[in-house]
């Protein structure tokens, strides 16, 4: 899952490979905001969205063991519209 083009949408860390190396990990939250792993914990330490500030603050860490539905925002946009042309 080559995700070069996510960042944080607090602090802007971009979500590349020496990033990840260093265990930072990112999360989408159930706003739609992707926050690195310390402005996610800023937001659950606040109990709300740092950017739109929506509240009760969740959110799914990033990486293989999220959901299936929140799986499909990160595919490839032509594995998802050959997905959604199958069906």
């Amino acid at each position: 899952m080559a995700l070069s083009w996510m960042h944080c949408n607090n602090c802007y860390l971009i979500a590349s490979a020496q990033n990840i190396n260093k265990n930072e990990t990112f999360a989408l939250a159930n706003c739609g905001h992707i926050f690195c792993s310390t402005c996610r914990d800023k937001c659950v330490s606040r109990k709300m969205c740092m950017v739109c500030q929506r509240s009760p603050f969740v959110y799914e860490d990033v990486g293989r063991h999220m959901s299936e539905k929140t799986k499909k925002y990160f595919q490839a946009p032509n594995t998802l519209l050959m997905n959604t042309l199958q069906k």
